[in-house]
């Protein structure tokens, strides 16, 4: 079933100004007093949203935050008008909803196919042929052309995600999306954390991938369940005793799955062995030896962990049934 998400953005979009009106005066041969010919400025260029039933996504405006529309040019002598600035059509996908930043009030839903105008451009100003009068038939003086309209919008898109990765911090849903889609589009690394927004990821003009940070309930009742966790990589190393940890990790192991760490590690696992004793057995085989021939636990705990999370002690299972019950 597909699952419904907000996909927001926030832009600045500014019209164009208004170009100035032109104070020029008449001048032509035998006539000695032509009047003023100063022409408008053009009007600025206005910014306009347009539904694209192309689009399904926000996913441009993440990289694009701010929209100008071109400012009209001023007036010229011989009453020329000055050029219009060029309107900047921005495309949305249909059904976004368009927020003032501040308010948030909803200034438009575009879900029908009419374009908005979103700023209008500044008006151009008044060249001097606008105020001769009979009173006043030389004025040396034109109108300003006006500014355009800037808004601060946040645009909202309600979407349906083909498919939604959901999961504990650092199991790998980042880098499944990566190889589905066939090129590093999510940003993805060997610890938890990394992915801090949800991500969307088109695979193909038919399907989006979302990419969402990973999840934990706020407490366990159950402790084992974060020393598990913690196993995998998807709580901090930051936040856990490493040695406390790998020896732990060890100790199962070793009672669940002494032949691989057996094979890895070139050791025996004797039945009265615990996590510790395992852990120093490895230590020494990797020549893990400080000052007085002491097995440096910290390095062997750490080596151990990367190597558990990274596949090189084979594949297990962290949840076995209760002993007594069938699997």
């Amino acid at each position: 079933m597909a699952t419904g998400f907000i996909d927001k953005a926030r832009i600045t979009v500014r019209a164009g100004n208004g170009g100035n009106g032109a104070v020029a005066f008449h001048r032509e041969k035998y006539i000695a007093a032509g009047g003023p010919d100063g022409g408008d400025g053009g009007n600025g260029g206005s910014i306009i949203l347009k539904v694209d039933d192309n689009m399904s996504t926000l996913m441009d405006f993440r990289y694009k935050r701010k929209y100008v529309a071109d400012n009209g040019m001023d007036g010229q002598g011989a009453r020329k008008f000055g050029k219009q600035g060029k309107d900047l059509t921005i495309r949305v996908p249909r059904g976004t909803v368009v927020r003032d930043a501040e308010s948030n009030e909803i200034i438009k839903d575009m879900s029908d196919s009419e374009p908005y105008i979103l700023c209008r451009g500044g008006k151009g100003g008044w060249g001097n042929a606008h105020f001769a009068t009979p009173t006043r038939q030389a004025p040396r003086f034109a109108k300003s052309g006006l500014e355009g309209e800037e808004h601060d919008v946040v645009l909202e898109l309600k979407l349906l995600a083909d498919v939604g990765l959901i999961g504990f911090p650092n199991v790998g849903k980042s880098t499944f999306i990566n190889k589905v889609s066939g090129r590093k589009s999510a940003k993805a690394e060997d610890r938890p954390g990394v992915t801090r927004t949800k991500q969307w990821v088109p695979v193909d003009k038919t399907l989006e991938l979302l990419d969402t940070p990973g999840i934990l309930w706020p407490k366990f009742e159950d402790s084992s369940v974060g020393v598990r966790l913690a196993f995998t990589g998807a709580i901090r190393d930051e936040v856990v005793d490493i040695e406390e940890l790998a020896m732990r990790l060890m100790d199962y192991l070793g009672k669940n799955y002494p032949k691989a760490i057996e094979e890895r590690y070139k050791l025996t696992v004797a039945e009265e062995d615990d996590g510790y004793a395992l852990l120093e057995k490895a230590g020494r085989k990797r020549g893990f030896l400080i000052s007085g021939g002491e097995v440096d636990t910290e390095r062997m705990s750490r080596i151990l962990l990367d190597e558990f999370r990274g596949g090189k002690l084979g594949r297990f299972t962290l949840e076995l049934p209760p002993e007594g019950e069938s699997a």
